[in-house]
């Protein structure tokens, strides 16, 4: 086999990876997604394992390799979180196949804020790579000062997941900030691929159902 076809054999599968994982994304039952209007209030899983949001930016034209919150998902069932994971981005694209699943004018600040600050959400996750083409996370500046202000008053910060690799551009700011939280407990990671494994051994309190009885050194 050729170098060159060994590399190409290779980006196909990971594009196959990406477009599976994807998918697994949109199809999970307990996503929550833009096109979902209402909150799983009644939900049996939601009522015992509560929720999980995925701050953080969106990648602007929907390109897979650049959504970092299908491995998230994929990363909490693996783990096995039951509860539901409210991602907020659009299911399946753009345009008018993505219009047709919205109900009326959407307001997807409203969506967002009706879950990330509802009692139900127990955690947080970010992921800030700061790509200047896709994922700019311009809002995403607003969200985690919205969180530092609230830690810097008082609010526990167990519950928030965050992390920005050190080439992150435009991060002096948030830098600033997450020093002072620093000195809070409250730490950020530097590297996505150690992200999922400290949520997954720090958020194990918040997410376990207190009926299930699951000794506190296992993961979720």
């Amino acid at each position: 086999m050729s170098t060159q076809t060994s590399s190409i054999e290779s980006v196909l599968r990971a594009i196959s990876e990406d477009a599976r994982l994807m998918q697994c994304m949109w199809e999970d039952p307990r996503v929550q997604m833009y096109q979902d209007a209402e909150l799983p209030l009644n939900d049996p899983f939601f009522k015992s394992w509560g929720a999980v949001f995925l701050l953080g930016p969106t990648s602007r034209n929907q390109l897979i390799e650049f959504n970092w919150r299908k491995f998230v998902v994929a990363y909490l069932r693996w783990a096995g979180f039951s509860g539901w994971i409210y991602v907020p981005e659009n299911r399946g694209g753009y345009g008018k196949e993505w219009n047709a699943g919205l109900a009326g004018e959407f307001d997807a600040p409203e969506w967002e804020t009706a879950r990330w600050l509802h009692p139900g959400t127990r955690a947080t996750i970010s992921w800030i790579p700061r790509d200047e083409h896709e994922l700019l996370g311009l809002n995403t500046n607003w969200e985690e000062g919205f969180q530092c202000g609230a830690v810097e008053h008082g609010a526990p910060h167990e519950g928030i997941f965050i992390g920005w690799p050190d080439n992150a551009k435009r991060m002096k700011l948030p830098n600033h900030y997450l020093a002072r939280m620093e000195k809070k407990g409250w730490s950020r990671e530097r590297n996505f691929s150690n992200l999922l494994p400290t949520l997954c051994e720090k958020a194990c309190k918040y997410l376990v159902p207190a009926s299930d009885g699951i000794d506190d050194d296992i993961p979720f």
